[in-house]
């Protein structure tokens, strides 16, 4: 998800939050912790401003999938439509702890094994070494 338009903020939160996640539908941390992480200005205004806009963003986000199986039947019926959060609490000063609660099936589905544990040094290296498109004509 990290993009130039979506600073990664919801990948640091997931990251963060892995152990408690796996305990419970929520974690927290400080916004300040996130936007230190991500190497931008903890101080700086906009930044938190940025923030806010993108978790606004990030609180729309939704997911459609038919990968789920039955569980009376094993096949996969049916097609899931769910959010990936629940609530936000944001604090309004970037030094207290904000609350972020992810829906009941994004969190059975990250506790199953389907959505796999994010390796931090793996998605730093991504960011700083980008993989070369390569364009295929085999097509054409």
């Amino acid at each position: 998800m990290p993009s130039p338009r979506f600073a990664g903020y919801l990948d640091v939160i997931l990251f963060y939050g892995q152990r408690d996640l796996f305990l419970q539908d929520h974690t927290s941390l400080s916004v300040y912790s996130i936007l230190q992480t991500l190497g931008l200005d903890p101080t700086n205004g906009m930044n938190y401003q940025q923030f806010r806009r993108d978790m606004n963003r990030a609180f729309n986000l939704s997911i459609i999938t038919d990968r789920f199986r039955n569980p009376e039947t094993g096949q996969r019926s049916h097609i899931d439509y769910f959010r990936v959060m629940r609530r936000m609490k944001i604090a309004k000063n970037r030094g207290e702890v904000s609350t972020f609660y992810f829906d009941d099936l994004f969190i059975a589905s990250l506790r199953a094994g389907y959505l796999k544990r994010l390796d931090w040094e793996y998605w730093q290296y991504r960011k700083s070494h980008p993989v070369p498109v390569v364009w295929s004509a085999g097509h054409l």
